[in-house]
Formats: C-alpha cells, structure tokens, sequence
C-alpha cells in the first residue's frame, strides 16, 4: 500500500514539473525555412513570436548574458525575418480580393440589363436588381429603385 501511494505521489510530483512544458507560452520561437502561402491569422502569430523573440535577445542583452556580436546577428535575423512576414502579411491583405471581382461582374450585368431595357421596346428592367418593369412603372416592384424612364415612352402614353 505504501509503494502505491509513493507511486501515485511521484508521478503527480512529475506531472506538476512537467506541466509547463506543455504549454504554449514558454515554447520557443521557430524560424520558419521558407513562408508558405498560408492564412494571415497565422502570418499573425509568426509576427508575434518574432517580435517576442526580438524583445528576448534585447532583454538578454540588456542583462549581459550575451556577447555584442551574437546579439547584433541574431537581432538582425529576427529583424529581418519579421519583415518578411510583415511584407507577405501585406501582400495577402492588399491583394485584388474576390469580392471585388463578383462586384465587377454584378456591374456588367446591370450595365446590359440598362442596354436591354433600352433596345428591348416595351419592356424594361430594373438596373439595380434586372427585374422586369412595366413601361409606365416609375419604381422597380422588386427592390423600390427608381427607374429610368425614357422620353420616348412619356410621349406614347
């Protein structure tokens, strides 16, 4: 029974001393071989750990557990890696987005729905939503957009 219970207490002793090693906080920053085209929430983090390690060596410098030549390279790696993830975060965030290119289209096709309801004789269709439109209708039924009357029509009703 004593064996059991000295058993029991050694391996919560090595539980509680290992404990920290598993958590997120006290790992070490890893410099990447080569940025992959990954999402920005995890260019993010990359740029936080750089920035946490670039705040490490100046604390350890700080604190003469470093020469000055070891610092002064290690610094400018992490510098200069952290700008390489700063420049790919950008690239990603001011890239041509797909938004913008389902809203090109949208425009071209209310931009040929204009022309339509222009050369189509009596029949008409919203510019905002291409919905069907009476001739004498002054407002689209679908969306409440203002339609465009031609002149034309005026002088035949």
């Amino acid at each position: 029974m004593i064996y059991l219970v000295a058993v029991l207490l050694s391996i919560g002793i090595l539980l509680y001393v290992l404990y920290p090693i598993w958590q997120k906080k006290y790992r070490f920053a890893q410099l990447p071989l080569a940025l992959d085209n990954s999402g920005v929430t995890s260019l993010q983090q990359l740029k936080n750990e750089m920035l946490m390690a670039i705040k490490e060596i100046d604390f350890e410098y700080q604190m003469e557990k470093m020469s000055q030549s070891d610092y002064e390279s290690l610094k400018s790696e992490y510098q200069n890696r952290a700008l390489q993830v700063l420049k790919r975060i950008d690239e990603l965030e001011n890239s041509h987005s797909k938004d913008e290119d389902i809203e090109a289209q949208i425009r071209v096709c209310r931009q040929q729905l204009k022309e339509q309801s222009r050369t189509n004789g009596g029949v008409h269709y919203c510019p905002n939503c291409g919905e069907k439109a009476q001739p004498h209708f002054k407002f689209c039924v679908n969306c409440g957009q203002k339609l465009q009357i031609d002149d034309n029509l005026e002088t035949r009703t």
